[in-house]
């Protein structure tokens, strides 16, 4: 099984879409908080929106300052890795059977639930590190973002109990996407196509 599974991995590995999403997940996650902090610095219109729109743009830039905008970059993350993990599932499994290499495959290892399993366990793989990625470049825009606002970081904001907040958050959140995943891969398994699935 490890060897299908490393077989998997590079399939997955040298697809063009794995590149594409992940250079799509990573603009994203790096290129929000700082377009979010644009908005937060454009004047409210209009005196009857001054108050309220003032306090709903403090409150948008006390999301965006670093160390508490994990919870904001996990949530980015769990929306938009989601829905790219989804379109990868299905395009993985959906080519398979439109390139014909299924039939390949299954006659070198005909344990279809090996096959299926090991494609399973290597889009789990890559899936956590796109995720860890997309959470590294979302965390260092946040310090970007606090930095442009004047506010100073310290490293005694970094302690054990937030990291351990980070750990949980980024653990919740790859739980979050597995369902999805994982349902978009066997609709296409059933569907013998990419467009079941997703």
């Amino acid at each position: 099984m490890a060897r299908l599974i490393s077989i998997e991995l590079l399939k997955i590995r040298k697809r063009t879409m794995t590149k594409v999403l992940l250079v799509i997940l990573l603009a994203v996650m790096g290129m929000l908080p700082f377009l979010l902090y644009l908005v937060t610095q454009q004047p409210v219109q209009g005196p009857e929106f001054q108050q309220q729109g003032a306090a709903m743009m403090n409150e948008l830039a006390d999301t965006l300052k670093f160390p508490g905008s994990f919870v904001f970059t996990l949530s980015i993350l769990e929306s938009i890795g989601g829905v790219l993990m989804v379109i990868l599932a299905a395009g993985v499994v959906g080519s398979e059977y439109s390139w014909g290499t299924v039939r390949t495959m299954l006659a070198n290892y005909p344990a279809r639930y090996q096959y299926l399993g090991s494609k399973l366990v290597a889009l789990a793989i890559v899936g956590v590190i796109g995720m860890l990625l997309g959470l590294v470049v979302g965390m260092l825009a946040s310090i970007g973002v606090t930095l442009l606002m004047g506010e100073g970081i310290s490293a005694d904001s970094i302690t054990m109990d937030f990291l351990g907040n980070v750990v949980m958050g980024f653990l919740r959140t790859a739980y979050t996407i597995m369902p999805y995943t994982a349902l978009a891969f066997f609709l296409s398994v059933l569907g013998r196509s990419a467009m079941p699935g997703i």
